[in-house]
């Protein structure tokens, strides 16, 4: 975060640690106090990305360019 920040001195990053992702992101969905950027759990199957996130297509991401997995 603090390489992020002096690389774009204008941005500033709360980095929120959380233990149980899938619980914490449904109680703040439920509110509609989502993050800005988020780790999508495993669970979430890409195809199912549209019930929980908006479109950034127009930003050059969509379903053709997401990958199932990370590469290790």
């Amino acid at each position: 975060v603090d390489e992020f920040e002096k690389i774009y001195p204008n941005v500033h990053v709360n980095l929120e640690l959380i233990g149980d992702v899938e619980e914490i992101l449904e109680r703040k969905a439920a509110v509609g106090d989502l993050p800005d950027v988020t780790l999508v759990p495993a669970s979430i199957n890409k195809r199912e990305f549209s019930s929980y996130f908006l479109p950034i297509d127009d930003l050059g991401f969509n379903g053709d360019n997401m990958y199932d997995y990370v590469s290790g």
